[in-house]
Parts: C-alpha cells; structure tokens; sequence
C-alpha cells in the first residue's frame, strides 16, 4: 500500500532540481553555522563592535538605497516626459541626475517642514527606492536585452582600458574614504551647514556666514548624511558625505561614457569613461573631491548635454521640462554651473533652429520650449531662493544688495564687499573690456599650460589632452558631433576664463572635456595605423606626466590606508583619533547652547554648535568700523547672543588694524578664562560689560601703510584685502617728537610694532612694562596695555 507513495518520494528527492535545491540548502546550513561559530572566536581578538566593517558596512547600504532610488524615482519621471528615443544606459545616467534633484527637492520640504529628523531622512531615501524599483527592474531587462554596455575594445587595448580605469577609481575612493580628506571649503561651508540643519533639524538661516547663503545642493544631500540612522561616530558622518560624493562622481564616469558614444557617433565603444584618469587634476588638492560643491555640480552635466542633443527630436515639448529640471539641479549645485548651462542652452537653440522647420515654427518652438524650462527652473529652485527671501529679504543674497536694498543682515558698502571680497578681486580678469576679452580668448586655449588659483605652484596639473587634440578634428571624417563637442567646452571654457579664474571650477566643465577628448582619441584611432601611432605617444606622455599626480594626495591616501589597517593594528577603539582633534576638543567643553564666534577664520566643521564669523566681506553681522571700543564690540556680540569667543593666537592678522586692537583688547583685557585648544584658544564673553570708555587709542611703530605716531582707532579701519583704490591710510593724529615715542605710549591704549623694528630702550622698557604682547603674527606684533 505504502509502496507506491515511496517510490514517487524517492524519485521527487533524485530529481535534479531537487537534489540541487537540497544541496544548496546544505551548503547554506554549513556556512550559517560556520559564520556563528566564528564571530565569537574573532570577538575575543577585538570585539565585533569596532570593526570598520561595520560602520563602513552601513554607509554602503545607505548608498546603495540612495542610489538605487535616485535613478528609480528619475526613470519613472523620465519615462513619463520622454518615453522613447533614449538608449537604456542614456536614460539611466539622465534619470540619475532627475532623481538627485527630486531627492534634494524632497530634503528642503523637510527642513522648511522642521522635519530633518533620522526617521523622516531614513524614510525619503526608502520612499524614493519603493517607488522607483518597477521601473529599475524594467529598465535592467530592457538594457540587459540591447546589451547597453557595448563591448570591449580587443585584444591588449581593452585590456589597457579596463586596468587603467578601474585602478583609477581605486585612488580616487582611497582618496575620499578618510574623514581627512575634506578639505577646507567643506570644513568651512558644505559640511558645516549640513551640521547645522541636522543639528538644528530644520533649514535655517547663516547670517554671519555669506558663502553659506549661496545655494548648495551638496550641503542639502549632506544634510541627509548626517541624519540617518546607523552611525554614532560624528566622523564616520564625514565619511558618509564623501561616499555621497563618490557616488555622483560614479554617475559622472557614466555620463562620459554616454557622451562619447554620440560624439563619436559609435554604438559600441566601451570603457571611454576612463579617460577621464587622463586629467590628473582629480587627484590634486583642490581639484579632489573632499566634500565640495564641484562634483556634484559636475555630475550634472553629461545629462544635460545629452538632454540638449536629444531633445529637439521630440514631438512633446513637455520632454523640455526634464532639461529644465537637470538644469535647475545643476544651478542649486553652484552658480558656476552657468560654465557649461550657457553653451548648452546655444545647443539647445541651434538644434531647433537646424531641425528643418521654417524660421517662423523655429521661433515659436523655441519660445514654448524657453517657458517650459523656465517655468520648471524657478519651480525647482524655489525652495532655496524663497528660503533666501525670507531669511535675508533678497532671493539672492548676499548678491545684489544694491538692488534689493532691504537685505538683511547687512553693513555699510555691502555691495563693494562682495565684488571685491566675497567674489575674490585676485581671481577676476583685469584691464577693459577689449583686454578681458582677448585675455579669455587666449586662456581658453591655454589654461592647461598656466596655472591660476593653484596650490601646487606653477606645476600644470590639470591635463593636456583636451588642448593638444583638438588639432586631430581637421583630419577625422565625420567629425560634425566632435565640433559640437569640441565648440560646446570651448564655449564653457572662455566663460570660466572671463569671469573668476579659480582652476577648482574647471572640474565643473571636466566632464565636458573629458568626453570630447575621448571621442576625438577614438575617431583618430580610427583612421589608421600611423594615427594610431602618434595617439598612444601623445596618451603615454600624459600618463607619464601625470603618473606622479595620481599620488598628490599622498596623505589622504596613506590616512586612508591607516583607516583600513587600524583594526589590525590594536587601534580600533581609537582610528579616528587625531582626526580634526582642535575641533573636537572645542565641541567636548562647549555648552550645548552655546554660540560661537569664530574670529578670522573659515572652518567650522565639528564644532556643532551655531557659529558667526566677523571675517570682513563674508558676512553681514559684525562690522569692526563701527566699534570705538570694546564696549561697542561686546554690546555687539551680546545683541547677537554670542556666549564665546574663538581665535587663532598668531595665525594671521585681521582684515584691519581696528579689527585686531579690538578683538585682542576683549580677549586679554576680558577674555577670562582663556583656554587653549591646539591652534584654538577660546574664551567666554565676561558676563558683565565692559566699562564705557573713549575710543581706543592706537601707536603705530614700523607699520608698512600707516605712519608712526598715534591714531584714534577709526582711522586704522582700512580693510587691507580691498583693492589700492578703495584703501585708505590717514595721517595719524599726533606724531613722534622730539621726545619720540614716549608721550604717544602714556596716551594708548594699544602698540602695533612691524616685525624687526629696532625700538628705543625706552619704549622697549614701557612696553615691557605698562602693556602685554597680545600676539606676534607674521609682520606685526600687537601690545595691549594691561588691565585696559
């Protein structure tokens, strides 16, 4: 009776399919019980708890949620404007671009909404993969299907490629693993304010901080860094934000390769996006990523660019609302993403003026397609221009303060200060307008040869490729999409040439270059034998060049390095120590309500609390000119709700001598009690006012720009960053005598002395005496006179 039953049960179990489903199963069993027993024979050499493993574990899952989200949610929204005529692999890089800006959309709501909490930041990310997974299932069997990927070049090349690039992508993660790879306009701007949303957990205002003010899609995705849950350590939030940062630069390698596929007009050329190692700039200082705003504004414009060589082939002009929308992403990101939106824009136009419509249907287009983008522009923005209005009365504060005159905060010659401070006068073109335009002109083509705003001297660091070959262009056939290409980043670069010459801005328009270098490399490769020749001579030269590039960043790599090994080396409790130590060590004695001022200088990175800075043209709060003495300047502080103080004994002088009299004055006369923390020393505003008293009164001795003698300290508020026309150095009110410095010295209330001026042994003597040396900085040394 049994027999039968038996007999299907025996056959069932020898199935194949079967059989393999029990043997998996097994295999599974074996390595869950192997994995249990491990664990707790590891935990007794260092406890599980500390691995890096463990927090690095959970920034990669969040990346991976994020991600995956941002090109799901940007796939729905691109398949419903545009549902044909993108290749699979464009369409993912164009949905990654929707996607992060409809993620940044979402994380302003929550701030206005006083929501930036770990739950809500937790669940944006897990909303946006919910909703957008469909659609990046059905893109992965589509793509999976066109083969989206291409194929290798063959043989020892694809090889080459292949090697190169991902060794490339290995330097550039080991250089932004660290938390001490952030550089110093993360510390003091994109970092620092996703902190203080975070912090504060809504959008708030940076009055005593202009850059701050500026729109930064960067400190907004930062912000979510900072917010989700899993991660204790404030450092491994730093690396979180580089991570978020690696993985736009990621996108980026993936635009390139869309790019060059239509520049080249190939349908198969894989593994282009390592080109992009041929500009070593990458890895140098500045150039790097390290947490701000240029690769995320960089990551947007591959999408952009094929957006504006695609587009006019659409029927729908609602298709535009997606250039709109990458394009406003790009502006959050940073103004000077206007570098390449600007020669976009004339691709955009000349490809709807040559689509073969009449001159009158052309207009009309253009002008339908003009309200769309606008319209979706200043929709998309508008969270962080209304938030500007009603911060600061000006939706682009702290620009403009001429026009919009009820901006706030602000001070006198607001205007000048930002055309000549915040917007480095240094770094602009000068001459007149004829002399500008030639100077760009030539700088387009010449600004891989001669550094500007660089920290490695007059070493060019950026890479030639893009310059030298743009020669090749005459001998190619079919070459048109390469003149596009070509003309679209010369366009971009005579723009960065003829507005603010800082090379960091250059990494915006790289993607550009670095794509067109490619498909010209490409095409060339293409001609013949000969041709090929004389590309491999020209790469091999700039790798070699550039080889030693590739290890400028030699201390994030090594810091790094050290990061992977700490665990191994019994320091897992302690691997980040040291790492921004002052900072830290500020934040552990600091009340939690506490406000800071940071005197004359920019970071603020890991000193969580709400920080002002009163560095002269970076911001609109503390205004030195109007201070006469320290009772104006602490009333000033006090109005403010400042509770402390902190400076850098000798780092550098102020932007004016009146700004150092004063600021020392309170520091050494008041300041009690101080402590030192690494270049740090800090001191609490007293908590009952300083006495009123007439306005200070300065002697100046071997001073570069002002004459010896005595001064009210009115007369020393020339800032010394303005240029010579707008510098101004008065006589002083009394000069030295025949009986020198001596009646000047009874009178001051405070001695400015140049470095290596030889002093009377007399005013040596008073100095010793009736004043104490406030600081020594480079050039001056600065003497209060005591108990002042």
């Amino acid at each position: 009776m049994l027999r039968r039953p038996l007999t299907r049960l025996a056959s069932v179990l020898q199935a194949p399919s079967v059989s393999g489903i029990i043997r998996s199963l097994a295999i599974l069993v074996v390595g869950v019980i192997a994995v249990g027993g491990l664990l707790p024979f590891l935990d007794r050499f260092e406890p599980i708890r500390t691995w890096l493993a463990i927090p690095l574990g959970v920034i990669l899952a969040w990346q991976v949620v994020v991600n995956l989200g941002w090109a799901g949610v940007g796939l729905v929204v691109t398949r419903r404007l545009l549902p044909v005529g993108l290749p699979p692999i464009e369409r993912l890089c164009i949905s990654a671009a929707v996607g992060v800006t409809g993620f940044a959309f979402g994380l302003y709501l929550l701030g206005a909404l006083h929501l930036f909490k770990p739950a809500f930041a937790a669940g944006l990310a897990l909303a946006f993969l919910a909703a957008g997974l469909p659609s990046l299932l059905r893109w992965w069997r589509q793509a999976a299907a066109s083969d989206p990927f291409g194929e290798l070049p063959k043989r020892w090349l694809g090889t080459a490629v292949a090697v190169f690039g991902i060794f490339g992508i290995g330097m550039a993660y080991l250089g932004v693993l660290t938390p001490d790879a952030i550089n110093y306009d993360s510390r003091w701007m994109h970092l620092s304010s996703a902190q203080d949303y975070a912090r504060e957990g809504r959008l708030v205002a940076f009055p005593g901080d202009w850059q701050r003010m500026y729109p930064h899609l960067g400190s907004i995705l930062h912000t979510w860094d900072f917010l989700v849950p899993g991660l204790s350590e404030p450092l491994t939030r730093w690396m979180m934000a580089l991570h978020t940062e690696f993985s736009l630069f990621l996108w980026t390698l993936v635009g390139v390769g869309c790019a060059v596929r239509w520049l080249a007009a190939e349908k198969r050329v894989r593994g282009a996006w390592a080109a992009f190692f041929l500009f070593p700039g990458i890895f140098v200082y500045d150039g790097n990523m390290g947490g701000s705003q240029d690769h995320v504004a960089a990551s947007f414009a591959m999408p952009l660019f094929m957006l504006s060589v695609r587009l006019t082939a659409q029927r729908s002009d609602a298709a535009f609302a997606l250039w709109g929308i990458v394009g406003a992403g790009a502006l959050l990101s940073k103004f000077q993403s206007l570098y390449f939106i600007g020669p976009m824009t004339v691709v955009l136009v000349w490809q709807m003026v040559r689509a073969g419509e009449s001159f009158r249907l052309a207009c009309r287009r253009i002008l339908r397609v003009a309200g769309i983008i606008l319209a979706t522009v200043v929709v998309v923005t508008a969270p962080h221009f209304g938030k500007n209005i009603v911060f600061s009365g000006n939706p682009f504060y702290p620009l403009a303060q001429d026009w919009f005159t009820g901006s706030r905060p602000t001070v006198p010659d607001a205007p000048l200060l930002v055309r000549y401070l915040l917007t480095d006068w240094n770094c602009r073109p000068s001459g007149d307008a004829w002399n500008r335009f030639v100077q760009a002109l030539g700088l387009t083509f010449s600004f891989a040869f001669k550094p500007h705003y660089a920290f490695m001297g007059n070493l060019p660091t950026f890479g030639f490729l893009f310059t030298l070959t743009l020669p090749m262009l005459l001998f190619v056939t079919g070459a048109r999409r390469l003149w596009v290409g070509a003309m679209v980043s010369l366009m971009a670069l005579f723009c960065w040439a003829s507005t603010y010459l800082v090379d960091r801005n250059l990494q915006i328009i790289l993607p550009l270059l670095v794509a067109t270098t490619a498909a010209v490399l490409v095409r060339a490769w293409a001609v013949g034998r000969f041709a090929r020749l004389g590309v491999i001579a020209l790469v091999a030269l700039q790798i070699i060049w550039g080889g030693d590039l590739w290890f400028a960043g030699s201390d994030r790599t090594t810091s790094s390095i050290s990061l992977i090994r700490s665990t191994l080396d019994g320091r897992a409790r302690s691997r980040f120590a040291g790492m921004s130590a002052d900072y830290f060590a500020l934040d552990r004695v600091l009340p939690k309500d506490a406000v800071v001022l940071v005197h004359h200088w920019h970071p603020q990175l890991g000193i969580n609390r709400r920080t002002y800075l009163d560095w002269a043209g970076f911001q609109g709060l503390v205004d030195y000119r109007g201070f006469k003495n320290v009772r104006d300047f602490y009333d000033r502080l006090r109005a403010l709700g400042v509770t402390h103080v902190v400076y850098l004994p000798g780092e550098q002088a102020g932007s004016s001598k009146q700004e150092d009299v004063i600021l020392l004055s309170l520091a050494l006369g008041y300041g009690q009690p101080r402590t030192r923390f690494g270049m740090f020393e800090m001191f609490p505003l007293p908590a009952a006012a300083p006495p009123s008293r007439p306005p200070l009164q300065v002697v100046t001795i071997g001073l570069e720009k002002y004459a010896d003698g005595l001064y009210d300290i009115s007369d020393l508020g020339t800032c010394r960053f303005l240029p010579v026309a707008y510098q101004h150095y008065p006589p002083p009110r009394l000069r030295p005598g025949a009986a020198g410095f001596d009646p000047l010295l009874a009178s001051a209330d405070a001695v400015m002395v140049g470095t290596g001026v030889p002093l009377d042994a007399s005013v040596s003597a008073m100095l010793a005496r009736e004043f104490q040396m406030a600081v020594p900085y480079p050039g001056l040394s600065v003497y209060i006179r005591r108990n002042a």
